[in-house]
């Protein structure tokens, strides 16, 4: 397995985790994940976490580039997958309740931007901080299904490549260490990831999803592919798709980009 361009890494000891990780710098976490995953290493009883304290080719949501270093956290957890995709719906949402579950612990309250960043609402009209995000990847291959959770959050400064963001230590006062946010982190989502897996839906995470949101009545101007959608927010469904109303109609919208609130 490479590791996609470091020659460094450390072992991480968590309870149950099978192989957890920690690599000087790498292209990419999800991608060393999948080399994980494809050389079997991540297909035993346990779970498994590649991190990173450097990314080259970090990726996003949309597409995007997401880099860090040494201030970031940069992981991507791999857990076993016994639902079939289809029963997947809106779990990057329930993640991100988990992750807020995770710090909160720490005095840090972070909201949900739907569908997948981690943000904070600035005090006295200040707007949307982001203070990370989450990418999720579902794998079959002949050895292991999978899901692959991809989890960026600023630790401990924002990049400056990055409008409106900031980290736990700005906003919080919260110092951590990569090491110190992979126990923090693990502990909550290996939990998190085996209850939906009992549930096999959503639905027991939507009213603490909603009770995160950073929305609650705007409206809400989305792309959704060539078409621009706009709506009050509504909170989300059972499947973890955004729900708009425009009059009497209501519309869910299980993919999109949001690009603009009032």
């Amino acid at each position: 397995m490479s590791d996609g361009g470091g020659d460094s890494s450390q072992d991480l000891h968590l309870a149950g985790y099978s192989y957890a990780r920690l690599f000087n710098e790498v292209d990419s976490t999800m991608n060393v994940a999948r080399s994980l995953v494809s050389s079997q290493q991540g297909s035993g009883p346990g779970a498994a976490l590649v991190m990173a304290r450097k990314q080259t080719s970090g990726r996003g949501t949309q597409g995007r580039i997401w880099e860090g270093d040494t201030s970031s956290f940069l992981g991507t957890f791999v857990f076993q997958r016994p639902l079939p995709v289809a029963a997947m719906s809106g779990y990057s949402l329930a993640v991100g309740v988990w992750i807020a579950a995770a710090l909160a612990s720490l005095g840090v309250a972070l909201r949900l931007k739907w569908p997948n960043d981690l943000v904070l609402v600035a005090k006295g009209g200040g707007g949307i901080l982001k203070l990370g995000g989450i990418l999720i990847e579902v794998l079959d291959n002949s050895s292991a299904a999978v899901v692959l959770v991809g989890v960026g959050i600023n630790l401990l400064g924002s990049p400056a490549s990055v409008p409106h963001s900031s980290s736990l230590r700005e906003a919080f006062g919260v110092t951590l260490t990569q090491e110190q946010a992979a126990e923090t982190l693990g502990k909550e989502l290996l939990a998190g990831h085996r209850e939906f897996m009992e549930n096999g839906s959503f639905a027991p995470w939507v009213s603490r999803w909603s009770a995160l949101s950073c929305f609650e009545r705007e409206f809400i101007t989305m792309e959704v592919g060539a078409t621009t959608v706009v709506g009050e927010y509504a909170g989300v469904s059972s499947s973890g798709a955004i729900r708009l109303r425009s009059g009497e109609v209501m519309r869910e919208v299980p993919s999109g980009h949001i690009i603009g609130w009032s």
